[in-house]
């Protein structure tokens, strides 16, 4: 204890507690290596040999010396008394911490300072200018007169980054390590404390409620350390993206700051994009963040530069560690390894899909309930409680959690992999880890609370993964190609050339006839390109391999690697699409279509049929004809260039397709036929009192998304009426791109749904009558 804050009954006069050690010391009643003593600098004594050197009675340092005549004499050297308080070290790197006192006017002066500056007279001496002053002259005193007047220095080791230190987490608070000193980065503002562990349970279960993914984030949240020591090479993020006001980066910051306070500050919040601050800035905030997690806030696509940041930030944390540097006089710099768990906030998801494979993106609902919100910001104290019991927890454990790991992780990726999702390994990965995380809560301090929300995390989970692999499916380099060709042939179709006739076009940048679509490679890149379609460019050969592999392209004969047609006269190579090619494409930013080659889900409908309006013809390959879904089940062949929809004739003319297979005056439904996978057709038929429905403005494209959507939507987010045992859905999870809610009220109001609002939250539900439930399979 420091003198100064010696209390009554304790030896304050430093002399008496020299005399009474050396005596004991001298009756070996102690050994002198246990005695603990404190930092200081040292005194002047009577009895000194000339050479020494101490603190004179007036406070500045003075050595012995001689006169002529062989007398002992005081020499000035220093009005800046400074002696060594604590030598760290971290990777093999010290630092010294100075403190002392100056002479003249009593400032008390403490600073830190790096070998490789005291090493350097002209830097030490700059530094004890700097802190001492005007009034306090420097003299000769270097740092090995420093050294020379320092004793008891205490020796730690310096952590500046949270890690693990065998199996101990070097955070602050946690109190299993006392032979360390912490420097943390001021923006890892780490702190857990003890404290009423009662009431941090309590705060657990409402944050456990707290969202629909509320789990999810906290079970990331708290495996950071354990991914950062079990999982190095199989680490994982997450993402919330989510509309402003959906509380996204409040609710991040509130579950972070389990591991301190500080991190509810938000100055600790790392911003992307330009105005956040640099990319190496960025990184290297990261990395100081150690084993704990780090809010990556503001991310947004809408700047291509940010963009591609954001995939070079997340793409480096998955692989470990900084990039490669040289150095001048030859070799390699070392390089930091990330250990951080990136938690992402934003808007606007970067569609890319190895960055999205790599971490669990979640859509951030917005709540109305903002009650539960309100009542866990009060109880904030208790949070880095929650840390502390955890680290502690984990510090404990002396199992292997990783042993059985690989083999339920490939046992995942084959089923996984048998959807047709195009990363399985990655996403059994997330599954696997997260699943692995909250097993370990529910044996830790805090696990009689996380096993009442034992279901609701499976089924957050198993939802969340599923709508992670139709997204990334929809996310790679082919999906996005392809989409965005057929959507050409819809809306720029002057720049196919059909069958044999003629085009007028300036510009075209393919052909399609009964043998498929030939695309030219150059001219369809470098125009989605121009579109803005790929967050990174791919090349031709990418897109070539990836179309060989998908069996995509027609066969190739004499080892070319491209087919080979002729347009204009002209012999041209590229790729040559088959017929069928766009049957079934992932859909983009539509996570109810299912991935190439899967079946569909039981609730899926496998068809909806609008009876009385003309459907889009499917093309059979095999007998080259159009079969028409709601006209009736005859076939007939018709030549691809002039075909008849069953409502109104198409024919090409100059090579421009006009759509012409839906008239708003001629073809309204006089009833909605939905054919659900029990092959059972239920008609639904409008309300007598629903005329305004019955003069809809409705095209067939538009009702078909409708009932898509409200068929996902009475799946994946049922709102239940548990008094009445009615089954609804809300608006918001029906609409859109290309959709309104005017639309689709007209629709579900002649359908036969009823609505009404929801007390505690006002939202507006709309009952689904039972023939709708039935015909998804879920009456």
């Amino acid at each position: 204890m420091p003198w100064e804050e010696a209390g009554a009954g304790k030896l304050k006069d430093k002399t008496i507690v020299e005399k009474t050690i050396a005596y004991a010391v001298s009756r070996q009643l102690v050994n002198a290596e246990d005695v603990i003593r404190e930092p200081e600098i040292r005194l002047l004594r009577p009895d000194d040999e000339p050479g020494a050197i101490g603190i004179a009675p007036d406070g500045t340092v003075q050595t012995v010396t001689t006169d002529p005549k062989g007398n002992k004499e005081l020499k000035w050297v220093s009005d800046c008394a400074i002696g060594i308080y604590m030598e760290t070290q971290e990777d093999r790197r010290t630092e010294f911490v100075f403190r002392g006192k100056g002479a003249k006017d009593g400032r008390p002066v403490e600073f830190t300072a790096d070998a490789d500056v005291v090493s350097e007279s002209r830097k030490f001496r700059a530094l004890m200018i700097n802190y001492f002053g005007a009034r306090n002259r420097l003299g000769k005193l270097d740092f090995e007169t420093a050294q020379r007047l320092s004793r008891n220095t205490i020796l730690r080791e310096r952590v500046t980054i949270p890690r693990w230190r065998q199996n101990i987490p070097l955070v602050p608070g946690v109190g299993l390590a006392g032979d360390v000193v912490f420097r943390l980065a001021q923006q890892t503002p780490a702190m857990v404390c003890d404290g009423d562990i009662g009431a941090a349970k309590e705060l657990f279960r409402d944050m456990l409620k707290l969202r629909r993914y509320s789990s999810l984030l906290l079970t990331t949240i708290l495996g950071a350390p354990v991914f950062a020591r079990w999982f190095k090479n199989d680490r994982i993020g997450i993402a919330l993206w989510g509309k402003t006001g959906s509380n996204k980066t409040t609710i991040a910051q509130l579950f972070t700051a389990i591991y301190g306070l500080g991190y509810l500050d938000d100055r600790t919040l790392l911003k992307h994009g330009k105005l956040g601050g640099t990319q190496v800035g960025a990184m290297e905030a990261l990395l100081n963040a150690g084993i704990l997690p780090r809010i990556l806030d503001n991310v947004k696509a809408t700047d291509a530069k940010d963009a591609l940041a954001y995939i070079a930030i997340i793409q480096a944390i998955m692989e470990g560690g900084e990039k490669l540097r040289g150095k001048r006089e030859g070799g390699l710099r070392t390089t930091n390894e990330f250990l951080v768990t990136p938690i992402v906030t934003g808007e606007i998801k970067v569609s890319e899909a190895s960055t999205s494979a790599r971490i669990l993106n979640l859509t951030w609902e917005k709540s109305q309930d903002m009650a539960n919100l309100t009542s866990i910001q009060s109880r904030v104290k208790y949070l880095p409680v929650i840390g502390y019991h955890w680290l502690r927890y984990l510090a404990a454990n002396t199992h292997d959690l990783r042993q059985g790991f690989e083999q339920k992780r490939s046992e995942m990726a084959t089923s996984y992999a048998a959807k047709g999702y195009v990363n399985p390994g990655r996403l059994a990965n997330i599954y696997c880890l997260l699943r692995g995380i909250w097993t370990l809560i529910e044996n830790g301090p805090f696990g009689e609370e996380a096993k009442e929300f034992h279901d609701e995390f499976l089924n957050a989970l198993n939802e969340a993964i599923e709508a992670q692999g139709l997204e990334v499916t929809s996310e790679t380099e082919l999906a996005r190609f392809l989409n965005a060709v057929r959507n050409l042939r819809a809306s720029r179709p002057d720049l196919f050339i059909i069958g044999g006739l003629p085009n007028s076009s300036d510009r075209i940048i393919g052909r399609e006839n009964e043998l498929g679509l030939f695309l030219l490679p150059e001219e369809t890149l470098g125009l989605l390109k121009q579109m803005g379609v790929f967050t990174q460019v791919p090349s031709e050969n990418s897109i070539t391999k990836a179309l060989k592999e998908e069996g995509y392209l027609r066969e190739i004969k004499d080892r070319r690697r491209l087919n080979i047609t002729k347009i204009n006269g002209i012999k041209v190579s590229g790729w040559w699409l088959k017929p069928d090619w766009d049957d079934d494409l992932p859909e983009v930013d539509e996570a109810s279509h299912k991935p190439r080659g899967t079946e569909p889900s039981p609730w899926e409908p496998k068809s909806i049929s609008l009876g009385g309006s003309p459907t889009k013809p499917t093309f059979s390959e095999k007998s080259k004809t159009y079969r028409g879904v709601g006209g009736g089940n005859e076939e007939k062949t018709y030549d691809r260039n002039v075909w008849d929809s069953g409502s109104n004739r198409i024919e090409y003319s100059n090579n421009t397709s006009i759509d012409t297979d839906y008239n708003s005056t001629t073809t309204c439904p006089a009833s909605v036929s939905l054919v659900p996978t029990e092959e059972k057709s239920i008609s639904i038929e409008p309300t007598e009192d629903n005329d305004e429905a019955k003069g809809s403005d409705l095209s067939q494209s538009i009702k078909m998304k409708i009932w898509e959507n409200v068929g996902y939507a009475l799946k994946k987010c049922p709102r239940k009426d548990k008094e009445s045992n009615r089954t609804g859905i809300i608006l918001d999870d029906v609409i859109s791109a290309g959709l309104d809610a005017r639309r689709a009220e007209e629709l579900l109001r002649a359908t036969g749904w009823e609505s009404s609002e929801a007390e505690a939250s006002g939202l507006k539900i709309w009952w689904a009558p039972e023939k709708v439930l039935r015909a998804y399979g879920l009456a």
